[in-house]
């Protein structure tokens, strides 16, 4: 019986692999000796910060599309994906020119990653991706062409372990972690007798990019802007949440450190600006589901590194003091401001805790008996 399911299953990986494979663009080499590529869904705007590298905002290349400097960026992201090689790689990718301008107004194109003299020909119905492979445009099969960010990262394994887990969940949405291409989800829908697949790539980035000129270490500084963006708070939670369950059984913190250690510490290190950012945010329930998914964040971070952790938990403070997250989310990061055993910080904390509308006296007792349990509980 074990042998017949074995069976079936083998048959729907082969025949699965078929399908993402054939979604390939015709000029990609074989896909039996494809290395650096994964395709993914083009209804997806993908992360731009990678492990250990950080792509800058779109809208500082555009501004600057002429400057060597911006060059020189783009350069270095070309060798730090593709290595020694990158160079002698080419792909031309056709893009019908009404998805360009939709994908250019959401600023999920670099101009330097453009065939420049194609922009300008009116008669032509597609824009051509020139020498850099690193992208974000639309192929011909309307799917989204990116390069790993390791050179040689073995996309058919990957393929293939995303089909054996698709065969274990019965077509429901999973998720994989894997140490070349970061967390990967997939989520499959019946399209007539086929499928629909779409493949979501999330590597540890920042779900707040802040303005800093100390974030890019892999370049030259630079003073970049950073903008906020909605679609990459729900990886870092989720990157987290897989990493901690990978087949089955959690990880010891301090193998996610070297992995994790960027993303926490960046994220959480400038606690003003992110104040900033969370003031001058776009909606108020983007940012209470955001502050949910935090907490598990925080713990994460507490165990990794306790000062960052610190600094995680006052900004989610702060942010449940101008209305952004619940009560709960209060009594959370005091939690692990007393657990610091910051007796400094913990005490300037409770001067704000309780809602300004209530008599002072009273939040002040309330303040003091609940600091006095925390820090005997904790400290």
């Amino acid at each position: 019986m074990n042998s017949d399911n074995d069976q079936r299953q083998d048959s729907k990986k082969g025949t699965l692999l078929s399908l993402l494979t054939n979604t390939l663009p015709p000029s990609l080499p074989n896909a039996d000796t494809l290395q650096p590529h994964v395709i993914l869904s083009s209804s997806v705007i993908l992360s731009r910060n990678f492990i250990n590298f950080e792509l800058p905002s779109n809208k500082n290349f555009y501004k600057n599309a002429n400057d060597e400097k911006t060059r020189k960026i783009a350069r270095q992201i070309r060798d730090e994906f593709l290595g020694e090689n990158a160079a002698k790689r080419h792909l031309r990718t056709s893009v019908p020119k009404k998805q360009l301008q939709a994908l250019r107004a959401r600023g999920d194109l670099i101009p330097e990653f453009l065939d420049q003299s194609s922009l300008d020909r009116s008669d032509q119905d597609a824009v051509i991706l020139d020498d850099e492979t690193l992208s974000f445009l639309i192929n011909v099969n309307n799917h989204v062409d990116i390069i790993a960010q390791r050179n040689n990262a073995p996309a058919r394994e990957i393929l293939e372990n995303l089909i054996t887990q698709l065969s274990k969940t019965k077509l429901e949405k999973f998720s994989l972690y894997d140490d070349d291409l970061g967390y990967v989800t997939t989520n499959w829908d019946q399209l007539g007798n086929g499928l629909k697949m779409m493949v979501r790539l999330h590597t540890p980035a920042l779900c707040i990019k802040r303005r800093t000129n100390q974030i890019l270490k892999a370049a030259d500084t630079f003073d970049l802007t950073f903008d906020v963006i909605a679609e990459e708070r729900e990886p870092v939670a989720n990157t987290l949440t897989c990493v901690k369950t990978r087949n089955g059984r959690s990880k010891h913190p301090r193998q996610l450190a070297e992995r994790l250690d960027s993303f926490a510490k960046k994220l959480v290190h400038h606690e003003i600006e992110t104040r900033r950012v969370l003031l001058n945010a776009p909606g108020q329930s983007e940012l209470k589901d955001y502050i949910g998914r935090a907490k598990g964040v925080i713990k994460y971070a507490y165990k990794m590194d306790r000062e960052e952790a610190l600094h995680l938990a006052s900004t989610m403070w702060f942010a449940s003091e101008i209305g952004f997250a619940p009560h709960e989310a209060r009594k959370e990061a005091f939690t692990i401001i007393a657990r610091g055993a910051n007796h400094d910080l913990a005490e300037e904390q409770t001067q704000t805790w309780m809602p300004s509308s209530r008599p002072a006296e009273k939040d002040a007792v309330a303040r003091a008996a609940w600091v006095k349990k925390l820090l005997g509980k904790f400290c």
